[in-house]
């Protein structure tokens, strides 16, 4: 984006959308100021924004799945075999894990795909790291399913995948047996064939820029290009929160007048939004990153 001037706030704010500009100016500040609560979940479908769902609220959803038992005639078939197990105590809960088969036969557990039925969020954690990875499920009428979408289609390792409700439109889980490498098990593979839009991980913050001219508020809304941070993995890697907390406080430094604040060179693209009767302009950063000597 050479092609594009240097344009000062002050000619941006008077002009039209949607445009694109580079500045340069100072982030006087920005929000929120907790940087895990600017971690979202966005689908690229319909671009819609939500909260990472909490343990507790996902934890509960999986309790109320797990008051039915498993039914045996769903038990062992081409695609899966499956081992149950009744939990001390908890009302005699009853757990059925189902491994899913390569090509008829069980591969290794590191491997190996899980289904997993009547499990609460502390044995699924346990079970993704000895497994490649879970997926919570019931059993329905004449098959397995899918929990709500408010629970994670997939987890692996620390990672929970969730998918768009709006966009989604649910397959039988039979239709893993169509996926061509059962080694690797691809989240976005896995989706697809189970009719899911899967939701992306993103930063979303709003940035104040001042560059003496005057002062103009931006959104970032990025997964992993602006700070070269994956969004998906910051909630689980205390490394990485320090490293996002460091370079937030080397482009916005607590406690100095902004004189000595560094100056930022910045794309950002302008866009309208109607809101109720009102038509305003917002502003997005874009193909931005911060430079490798402050990483």
């Amino acid at each position: 984006h050479h092609y594009l001037e240097k344009t000062s706030l002050c000619a941006i704010l008077k002009q039209r959308a949607p445009r694109q500009y580079r500045i340069l100016a100072k982030l006087r500040s920005y929000e929120p100021k907790r940087l895990l609560q600017s971690i979202k979940l966005l689908c690229p479908k319909c671009h819609s924004l939500q909260e990472v769902p909490h343990e507790e609220n996902v934890d509960k959803i999986l309790q109320d799945a797990a008051t039915k038992a498993p039914k045996s005639k769903l038990l062992g078939t081409s695609l899966y075999d499956s081992e149950v197990w009744t939990t001390e105590g908890q009302g005699g809960r009853q757990v059925a894990v189902h491994f899913v088969k390569n090509d008829g036969i069980l591969p290794l557990s590191k491997e190996c795909l899980i289904l997993l039925e009547g499990g609460r969020l502390c044995e699924i954690s346990k079970l993704s790291s000895m497994f490649h990875s879970v997926i919570p499920v019931r059993s329905g009428p004449e098959d397995l399913e899918l929990l709500d979408l408010a629970a994670p289609f997939l987890i692996r390792g620390k990672l929970c995948h969730y998918g768009c409700k709006q966009c989604s439109n649910l397959k039988p889980i039979q239709n893993l047996s169509t996926i061509p490498n059962k080694r690797i098990w691809i989240p976005s593979s896995v989706a697809e064939v189970l009719g899911i839009v899967p939701l992306q991980y993103v930063f979303v913050m709003t940035f104040t820029f001042d560059d003496g001219t005057g002062v103009l508020d931006a959104y970032l809304k990025d997964s992993e290009k602006f700070f070269q941070i994956p969004a998906s993995e910051v909630l689980t890697d205390n490394n990485l929160q320090k490293n996002l907390e460091k370079i937030m406080n080397v482009i916005c430094p607590p406690g100095i007048k902004i004189d000595a604040y560094p100056w930022l060179e910045c794309l950002i693209k302008s866009y309208n939004v109607t809101r109720g009767t009102e038509q305003q302009i917002c502003y997005q950063i874009f193909d931005t990153m911060v430079a490798e000597d402050i990483i």
